[in-house]
């Protein structure tokens, strides 16, 4: 099984410490552990949450959650992503492809300025109802 080239040893390390729904509630103290962006198009993932997820296509996987831009013009959205699928993509000869953020540190959702726009009043919802969801 081919090894992710985007999880390297410390961002592995870093991702491990917030597996799948360990950050739910949080809002915009979320943590973004790393950035990823789709090369010449503009889309962009900011990864909160991740769990191996054996392979696809002889590629290891891991089912990501986070925050991403694809759906132009919709703004940001709280999706589930697989690695092995993004890391797949590879067209026109491979100028369209993932890459990860080498510079990207891990911070707080509402730290990062190209979110916060769209998902503040998602924010103030979920605060607002966080008693009633119990």
């Amino acid at each position: 099984m081919e090894q992710s080239k985007i999880l390297t040893g410390a961002v592995r390390e870093e991702l491990t410490k917030y597996p799948l729904r360990s950050q739910d509630g949080k809002g915009g103290d979320a943590v973004a552990v790393l950035r990823l962006f789709i090369t010449g198009t503009g889309a962009t993932f900011y990864i909160l949450e991740g769990e191996p997820y054996g392979e696809y296509e002889g590629r290891e996987n891991w089912e990501l959650f986070g925050v991403s831009n694809m759906e132009r013009g919709e703004g940001w959205r709280y999706d589930y992503f697989s690695l092995a699928e993004l890391e797949g993509l590879n067209l026109y000869g491979g100028l369209v492809h993932l890459e990860r953020d080498q510079h990207f540190t891990p911070r707080p959702l509402r730290e990062i300025p190209e979110v916060v726009p769209s998902l503040t009043d998602l924010w103030k919802f979920e605060a607002e109802h966080k008693d009633t969801d119990e």
